[in-house]
């Protein structure tokens, strides 16, 4: 049995790099022969660039970062992913060809990260291929205008069956005629020990709390603070500005 999974597998993302590894692993339990799907969206594939359109001097001074972030990330990727050899985009996802295609996770369904990517549904039929979904998120809550532009509910009805990872995405599609069911984040699906293994030899000798967040949260920041106090500890806050941030030393290049 050939399984592909589709995902958000080519984004310098950490976070995406990591459920990419996982969703891996956890359909390997099912087959032998399975595989990441290749797959450039274009507006994710944006990851990837040293120099924005808007060039500046800020921009030009954080290029050493992003050329780092590329290098990390491909590395992983080419360790760790077993990526299909054809890549293919929005105008050959139609050639596929696998037994069961599992969709997920991340936020491959929210058509505002992708740019109205409607690949990540899997808009097209192939003669014995059943879909599936596992914690794939939307990113919304209402997808009332999704819905009146493209149809969502067409192509997931096509699905054997949809898993999403919060239960506002279960709601949201229940609302446009999707059955729905709620799993776990693949992240949280592979033992710790896994992890684990494939982390690297912890850097600092001395108590330290690691701040990573997707947005700067001021809640999250002095949380981080306060602990950090109570423990005698350092706040090391994983950052890709150019300021240093009150109370905490930036770490910028860290590998995943």
């Amino acid at each position: 049995m050939k399984i592909g999974i589709l995902t958000a597998s080519r984004t310098n993302n950490i976070g995406t790099d990591l459920q990419t590894f996982a969703m891996q692993r956890i359909f390997s339990e099912y087959g032998k022969d399975v595989e990441v799907i290749n797959y450039k969206c274009r507006k994710l594939e944006n990851s990837h660039r040293i120099f924005l359109p808007s060039l500046s001097i800020r921009a030009i001074l954080l290029s050493p970062l992003r050329i780092y972030k590329n290098i990390s990330h491909w590395a992983f990727r080419k360790k760790y992913i077993r990526f299909s050899d054809q890549v293919y985009d929005d105008k050959s996802i139609n050639q596929i060809d696998y037994d069961k295609v599992v969709v997920g996770s991340d936020q491959i369904w929210n058509l505002r990260i992708t740019g109205n990517d409607l690949s990540f549904f899997l808009p097209f039929s192939r003669e014995g291929m059943k879909k599936y979904s596992y914690a794939a998120s939307l990113g919304v809550m209402d997808l009332t205008q999704w819905q009146r532009e493209y149809n969502i509910n067409k192509y997931l009805e096509d699905f054997e069956s949809v898993s999403v990872r919060e239960e506002s995405g279960v709601d949201a599609l229940q609302r446009i005629g999707v059955s729905a069911q709620m799993n776990l984040d693949p992240l949280l699906m592979v033992p710790r020990v896994v992890w684990q293994s494939h982390a690297k030899r912890r850097a600092r000798a001395e108590k330290y709390v690691f701040l990573y967040l997707v947005e700067y949260n001021e809640d999250a920041v002095a949380f981080a603070k306060r602990f950090a106090a109570e423990n005698n500890a350092t706040v090391y806050f994983y950052s890709n500005g150019l300021r240093p941030k009150k109370g905490m030393r930036s770490v910028r290049f860290c590998s995943i």
